[in-house]
C-alpha cells in the first residue's frame, strides 16, 4: 500500500479498533484491581500470584500505549507555527524519555538558542520519537553513545552508536507506519515525526553510515 493509503485506512480503522479495544481492557484492569485488593485484604502474600498480577497491569500499560500512539498519528492536529527556541524544544523532548540504566544522552545545545518556526508541542514531540528510537536501540548495547545536537541553521541532529546500525532491510520503509524491527513497539514513531514535521514545512532525514544518524531540519524564524 502507498502511505497515503495506509493513513486512510487508519484514520478510518483506529477509533473502532481503540473503542472495541479498550473496553475490554478497562474491564482486565479493574478485575485484576479487585483480586489484587480482595487478596490484600485476605492478607494473601503468593509472591507468584503478586507477580503476574503485576505483569498484567504493566502489559496493560503497554497496549493502551500502543493505542494511544495509533490515535495520535490519526488524529494529528494542524499545526500552529510560531517562533520558538530550538534548544528548550530538544530538552522539554529530553525530559519526555525514561533512560534505562547505563543508557546516557549527551546534549551539545547550541550557544545562542536558535529560532525556528514550529508548533512547539508537534516538534518536541517529533524529537522525543527520534531520541527515543536511539535510546532502545542502545538500551541493548553498553558501548552504544547516544548524542544530540542543535546547530544555529535549526538542525537537530540525533546520533547512536549502537553496534550493527539501523538494519538495512528496514530502511526502505522507514517513515512508514508499522515499520519496526525492535520486539516491542509498532514502529510509529518515525512515522509520526515524518508527518508532523511536514506540517511545520521541516523535515527529516537518515544519513548513510557506520552510525545510525537522524537529522531534523525545522524552519528559521
Amino acid at each position: 500500500m502507498k502511505p497515503e493509503e495506509i493513513d486512510d485506512a487508519l484514520t478510518l480503522l483506529a477509533p473502532i479498533i481503540s473503542h472495541e479495544l479498550r473496553n475490554p481492557m478497562a474491564v482486565i484492569k479493574n478485575s485484576s484491581y479487585f483480586i489484587k485488593t480482595k487478596l490484600g485484604n485476605l492478607g494473601f502474600e503468593d509472591e507468584k500470584v503478586l507477580r503476574h498480577l503485576g505483569i498484567i497491569e504493566v502489559e496493560l500499560v503497554n497496549a493502551n500505549n500502543c493505542l494511544e500512539e495509533i490515535m495520535l498519528y490519526t488524529r494529528m492536529p494542524e499545526a500552529n507555527p510560531a517562533s520558538h527556541g530550538l534548544n528548550g524544544i530538544v530538552e522539554a523532548a529530553r525530559l519526555g524519555i525514561e533512560l534505562p540504566d547505563g543508557v546516557l544522552i549527551e546534549c551539545n545545545l547550541a550557544k545562542e538558542d536558535p529560532k525556528v518556526e514550529v508548533d512547539a508541542e508537534l516538534a518536541a514531540r517529533c524529537v522525543m520519537h527520534v531520541i527515543r528510537n536511539a535510546v532502545q536501540a542502545a538500551s541493548g548495547d553498553e558501548n552504544a553513545d547516544i548524542s544530540v545536537t542543535t546547530s544555529a541553521d535549526g538542525l537537530v541532529r540525533v546520533v547512536d552508536t549502537t553496534e550493527g546500525g539501523f538494519p538495512e532491510k528496514a530502511v526502505e520503509r522507514l517513515f512508514e507506519p508499522f515499520n519496526t524491527t525492535k520486539p516491542k513497539g509498532i514502529g510509529m514513531g518515525l512515522a509520526y515525526a515524518k508527518k508532523a514535521l511536514g506540517r511545520m514545512g521541516a523535515s527529516i532525514a537518515r544519513k548513510p553510515g557506520d552510525e545510525t544518524v537522524f537529522e531534523i531540519q525545522f524552519k528559521k524564524a
